[in-house]
């Protein structure tokens, strides 16, 4: 359709790719340590909890939504590559940088990941939110 599914002719288009933090399911043996972690890696972005607010912003800002679509991202094992093993690292540089979990707890729980990955018990879920917005000419 011309105009994308809006039927509204667009001056200009983008896509727009969100993640929800709080969305993150991830197997731990301790689940309290886990929660300090995503906890504490939260504020790595402006907003963590973005596709809750972003079709209504866009909206005010004069941009037409024409389509939101939901990429799950499910890891049952961790290996190069996958979401879940390419996470671990950025997860521990921030929450280090930012001092708010002592360092043994931090590396703890890198470690506790690839020992649950070598038993088979591994379990990463999380899901990214695509926006497709136009302006309307």
């Amino acid at each position: 359709m011309p105009g994308g599914a809006s039927g509204v002719e667009a001056r200009g288009r983008a896509l727009i790719l969100a993640t929800d933090w709080d969305g993150i399911c991830w197997h731990s043996a301790d689940p309290d340590r886990i929660d300090r972690v995503l906890r504490a890696f939260a504020p790595h972005c402006a907003d963590s909890r973005l596709p809750r607010t972003l079709g209504a912003r866009l909206r005010s800002a004069g941009l037409v939504v024409d389509e939101v679509s939901y990429f799950p991202i499910v890891n049952l094992d961790r290996y190069e590559g996958c979401y879940g093993e390419m996470v671990v690292p950025f997860i521990l540089a921030y929450v280090a940088g930012q001092q708010t979990i002592p360092e043994e707890e931090l590396q703890a729980w890198a470690e506790e990941q690839a020992t649950l990955n070598a038993r088979g018990e591994h379990f990463f879920s999380t899901g990214r939110f695509s926006f497709e917005v136009s302006k309307p000419a």
